[in-house]
């Protein structure tokens, strides 16, 4: 019974949209509590695991990225991948570009947190003489569930290279419609993607969901979206099924 307590909170925290420090942090409590624990005794449980040393390697880490990438070393490392990727000629060289690096620079730093430190500052500018955009998309781990949280990380990077890519239905969970969201981030939308959700019948087929496609269409509309990038993100299939993927995206879109 304990653990059905503890394990239903948690449950219940995630489906209201708590973010998952919060909700392990608060089933945790709500555990303790359960069982009669002092609430003195879990809260100093709880310092002892911030205190310890050995979350300053956190940023330290941080800090030598940004040393390797002001000393050079990053951009060194970003155009010896670039050299090397530009051999074998892959379609979509500057991602290949990036993740080289990253696996080089994560086998010199040990961690993911110095590798996006230092290779970071170095990709966007790359990007940019490109001509590639870098899109951020929205997903279902709780790091962002509201448009005022995309659009302050987005702008923190305060560069036009830089913006997102919605998915039409990953947020309609965290109660903003879609359209809203579109409203919202405005010229940052780079990209959005066609796809289904209904809060009562999970995934399901495009125009069978909860995403209210004409207010949908009238918000792109009225954020100048160009529609440059517009992909369906739902399952594959044979020539079939890639038909009537393409026939219900034309009735949204009013080409049908």
């Amino acid at each position: 019974m304990d653990i059905a307590v503890l394990l239903l909170s948690m449950c219940l925290f995630f489906a209201v949209g708590m973010p998952i420090a919060f909700a392990l942090a608060l089933s945790a409590l709500v555990g303790a509590l359960w069982i009669d624990l002092p609430v003195a005794a879990v809260m100093q449980q709880l310092s002892s695991g911030v205190g310890k040393v050995s979350m300053l390697t956190v940023p330290f880490f941080v800090l030598a990225g940004a040393i390797m990438a002001e000393g050079g070393m990053a951009r060194r490392l970003v155009d010896f991948a670039a050299v090397v990727v530009g051999f074998t000629r892959i379609r979509g060289g500057l991602s290949q570009v990036n993740i080289l690096a990253t696996t080089i620079m994560s086998g010199i730093s040990g961690s993911s947190v110095a590798d996006t430190s230092a290779i970071g500052p170095v990709m966007i500018p790359q990007a940019q003489d490109a001509g590639v955009k870098i899109a951020i998309e929205v997903v279902w781990n709780n790091f962002i569930t509201k448009p005022e949280q995309m659009i302050q990380y987005v702008d923190q990077f305060d560069t036009p290279t830089v913006g997102t890519y919605f998915d039409i239905s990953n947020m309609i969970k965290f109660g903003v419609p879609p359209a809203d969201w579109i409203r919202a981030l405005g010229p940052r939308l780079l990209k959005f993607d066609f796809k289904g959700y209904s809060k009562s019948k999970g995934w399901c087929g495009i125009g069978e969901g909860d995403e209210n496609w004409p207010d949908v269409l009238k918000a792109l509309k009225e954020v100048n979206y160009q529609g440059e990038f517009a992909t369906a993100e739902v399952d594959g299939g044979g020539a079939k099924a890639l038909k009537d993927i393409s026939q219900r995206m034309d009735r949204i879109l009013g080409l049908a």
